[in-house]
């Protein structure tokens, strides 16, 4: 997986488990396999570790800028 770095087999282990706790699904497609979110609290988790990542990117440019 270009995208992400990581290998396929490595990212199907990190989905198993938030499929079987109901916050992800996949659907089979020859031989793609498609995961999508399907709870709320997915979207809430992905806003919050944004909303982090923003604080602290703009905590360190204020810092260099101080600097």
């Amino acid at each position: 997986m270009v995208a992400t770095g990581f290998s396929q087999s490595h990212i199907s282990r990190q989905l198993g488990p938030l499929e079987r706790d109901g916050l992800v699904s996949c659907e089979r497609d020859g031989v793609r396999t498609i995961w999508s979110a399907d709870n709320d609290l997915v979207d809430d988790l992905c806003a919050l570790v944004q909303n982090r990542l923003r604080q602290r990117l703009e905590a360190q440019l204020q810092s260099l800028a101080a600097g």
